[in-house]
């Protein structure tokens, strides 16, 4: 019997899945509620029929935001789904998140975060859908003839924890960044679909990431992003840069930013993207093209993703000057 390893569910566009990445982001927007659902389908170039496909959705909520000096909580939840393979083995989750944001001048344009989020995973497989060395018959396979097979659990749950930092800073209208770390699975549940799991703890993962939008004369956008993470021996590491055009009539206004750019997943994937910003919603779409050792199987071919958000609310008045980002 062999022993795998794999990576947890994740993004290309992390920047449009805030709950997954940190859980300080919780309640971290423009206005003063958010959702958004994002999608990923990879592999299809060499799994069909088999599925390989990550759908998200996720809300949060800004409370408290004009009673305590520019200090506010956010509030969240989130369900994520993960399919994979042959045996459609599915990894459901649910969670919750909360973060409290401190305001670190008087105008609330700077805050320093924490958060955590909690919540239940569920994974199952389906044996009927596998192939077992001990039901190869010499012409074919008989199913359910398995003998030797280990697996006891075909459903198993547990609960997670996670927690994260984050600094957030609104420079101007119409320019802002983010800096945080998060760590993942700080509870170290464990999983096995065999009758023992003291030997299968999951590995805590790390993850650092930084990002923004930067307009120049509110006509041109730069919106660099990079992510870093590491679990177990597995690293992801993220870079890229997109550029988008404002294109209101009137320098002074934010009508459509409509952007494009590419992104490196290193030793993996480029992954050029394009998306559109208007009234609210953010709405993006990249592809993965595979540069791994896996680029002689699939062609290139990777993962499609698409994802929207979208953020509305009016927050508090305040007598004093403060920022509000209207891309």
């Amino acid at each position: 019997m062999q022993s795998l390893f794999a990576q947890d569910p994740h993004f290309s566009q992390f920047y449009y899945s805030p709950l997954t990445l940190n859980p300080a982001l919780t309640g971290s927007m423009n206005g003063t509620w958010r959702v958004g659902v994002n999608y990923r389908n990879q592999w299809g170039s060499i799994s069909a029929p088999a599925v390989y496909a990550t759908p998200s959705a996720f809300a949060d909520f800004k409370i408290l935001s004009g009673r305590f000096s520019g200090n506010y909580l956010g509030l969240g939840v989130l369900f994520l789904t993960d399919k994979a393979g042959d045996g459609q083995l599915t990894t459901s989750s649910a969670m919750i998140s909360m973060a409290y944001h401190q305001s670190l001048d008087n105008t609330g344009n700077y805050h320093l975060s924490a958060g955590g989020m909690w919540g239940w995973t569920q994974k199952g497989i389906d044996l009927t859908r596998l192939d077992f060395f001990d039901e190869f018959t010499g012409t074919g396979f008989k199913p359910g003839f398995a003998s030797l097979d280990p697996i006891q659990n075909t459903r198993f749950a547990y609960t997670d924890l996670m927690g994260g930092i984050a600094f957030d800073a609104m420079v101007s209208d119409y320019s802002r960044f983010t800096l945080g770390a998060a760590i993942s699975h700080i509870s170290k549940p464990k999983e096995s679909f065999y009758a023992s799991t003291s030997d299968n703890e999951i590995g805590t993962r790390y993850t650092v990431h930084a990002g923004g939008t930067f307009g120049v004369n509110n006509k041109v956008y730069i919106l660099p992003y990079v992510l870093y993470q590491l679990q177990t021996s597995a690293q992801e590491l993220v870079v890229g840069t997109a550029l988008g055009y404002n294109f209101s009539p009137s320098r002074y206004k934010v009508g459509t930013i409509v952007y494009g750019g590419v992104f490196n997943r290193m030793n993996d994937a480029f992954i050029p993207t394009v998306g559109v910003m208007m009234n609210g919603v953010q709405f993006g779409v990249s592809y993965d093209i595979n540069t791994s050792s896996l680029s002689n199987a699939t062609g290139g071919q990777g993962g499609f993703e698409v994802a929207v958000v979208y953020s509305a609310g009016k927050p508090a008045k305040k007598n004093k000057r403060t920022f509000c980002p209207r891309f």
